[in-house]
């Protein structure tokens, strides 16, 4: 076996003549209070972005609903609710505004979702 550096990464295996195929990954569902209120957060950012969009189009809008209602339910301080609704909602136009306001934690999990 040779030797292997690995830094900042999700690794399966690693070794010589090492496989892997057809792989799930599940985010973790437990997450602290202050990544809730981050990700509360940036679900901000993406509604004031929207908010500012003029002549929003009916995806954009129905974006707009399912952040306020992914707010709502982080009140109830339910990280799981919130993580699921969110992976419920994915879709690219989601990822773009996540992007677009600078947004790390939302854009990474849509990112991942439909990226598998």
């Amino acid at each position: 076996m040779g030797k292997y550096e690995i830094n900042n990464s999700q690794i399966g295996l690693v070794g010589d003549n090492s496989r892997s195929d057809n792989n799930n990954y599940i985010m973790n569902v437990n997450v602290s209070e202050d990544e809730l209120n981050q990700i509360v957060k940036e679900l901000n950012d993406i509604e004031e972005k929207l908010l500012n969009t003029l002549d929003r189009d009916g995806r954009q809008e129905r974006l707009l609903i399912d952040i306020q209602e992914i707010k709502m339910i982080s009140k109830q301080g339910n990280s799981k609710l919130v993580l699921e609704k969110i992976r419920s909602r994915a879709s690219q136009l989601f990822y773009d505004f996540s992007t677009g306001v600078g947004s790390g934690i939302v854009a990474s999990m849509i990112y991942s979702i439909l990226n598998r």
